[in-house]
């Protein structure tokens, strides 16, 4: 982070560098997702939101909210935990069995709602439902009375997700038809954030 000069004064280090990629990589992903708000869901009825994953959580780092007077609404640099989240799950199905049993090993799943998953077996068993459906589905598993649906984003060739895009709905609205059509709708724009981000 700093180097010292031969005169004792401090200069910033190359690892400054690593931050700054960093901020780039985050600023290009959030101006791409409100764009793709703005060009593919506009007045949306439903919020939509950005995460990355950082260790076991999910951190929110774009919202959209949606236009219903009774909606989800996020804070930026909120975090939850990603094993009940749908972005969270989203990006956990794109790694290994054996890669999530890392991330989880020796700790106890977050479990907010009796609707949570709460061992890893129960997690991968959802995550491999995620890859077969392609979407993936907290349905009240973070919030009571609250459901979401969530795809992936890869960029730049990753096979494991930078992020994850989803609706969040109050569940007492959506219908099935509704919900199936909402899947539909997050799966193209996650693949429209994939090609936009390389």
């Amino acid at each position: 982070m700093l180097t010292r000069a031969g005169d004792g004064r401090f200069r910033l280090g190359v690892r400054i560098l690593d931050f700054y990629r960093a901020y780039d990589a985050a600023t290009q992903f959030t101006s791409e997702f409100a764009k793709v708000c703005e060009e593919f869901a506009p007045l949306h009825e439903e919020t939509l939101v950005l995460s990355v994953l950082d260790g076991r959580d999910v951190v929110y780092v774009a919202c959209r909210n949606g236009t219903q007077p009774i909606a989800v609404n996020y804070r930026i640099g909120l975090r939850l935990s990603s094993n009940c989240t749908a972005t969270g799950k989203a990006i956990l199905s794109t790694l290994t069995d054996d890669e999530v049993r890392a991330l989880f090993s020796g700790v106890e799943l977050a479990a907010p709602t009796p609707r949570s998953i709460r061992t890893v077996e129960g997690l991968l068993r959802e995550l491999h439902q995620t890859r077969e459906r392609g979407y993936s589905v907290d349905d009240e598993e973070t919030v009571q009375g609250m459901c979401c649906v969530g795809a992936p984003i890869l960029a730049r060739g990753d096979r494991r997700a930078a992020g994850a895009i989803a609706f969040s709905i109050v569940k007492a609205r959506v219908t099935s038809n509704r919900f199936t059509s909402l899947a539909r709708d997050v799966v193209e724009l996650g693949r429209i954030l994939s090609e936009r981000l390389g």
